[in-house]
């Protein structure tokens, strides 16, 4: 692998380009599959409101960075109260597109997997001698 270059590794977390920093900076393996949706109806009401909750904590932790922090504050809270409004009242439908990655850094993973270890720096085998072949 190349000499990692630290201004392209700093522009793909700056732009939460995961994919691309893991794959093409850091030489892990290539992501594949499909992009599941989950799609949560009035029916799923605990995940709705769980995730309404994550996402307004995660956006008021971010609020603080901006000149306008109370304002913006405010509306996230009123954002996410009616969000929950629509909740209790079975009419919000949520559909979240995401897609899950399993990486392994390629330069590293068959030596781990050769010597039995559940990642290159743990010392102890994890697997059983009969799944290294």
């Amino acid at each position: 692998m190349d000499k990692l270059q630290i201004e392209r590794v700093r522009d793909r977390l700056q732009a939460f380009d995961f994919k691309r920093l893991f794959i093409e900076e850091l030489g892990w393996s290539h992501a594949r599959g499909a992009k599941p949706v989950w799609d949560l109806g009035p029916d799923e009401s605990g995940l709705q409101s769980a995730l309404i909750e994550g996402w307004a904590v995660a956006a008021q932790e971010q609020a603080h960075a901006s000149p306008d922090a109370v304002g913006v504050a405010g509306e996230i809270r009123r954002w996410q109260e009616a969000r929950q409004a629509q909740i209790a009242a079975g009419r919000l439908r949520i559909r979240v597109g995401h897609q899950d990655a399993l990486l392994f850094p390629l330069s590293r993973l068959p030596d781990a997997i050769d010597e039995g270890r559940s990642h290159p720096s743990d010392p102890s085998p994890a697997y059983p001698t009969a799944w290294r072949g």
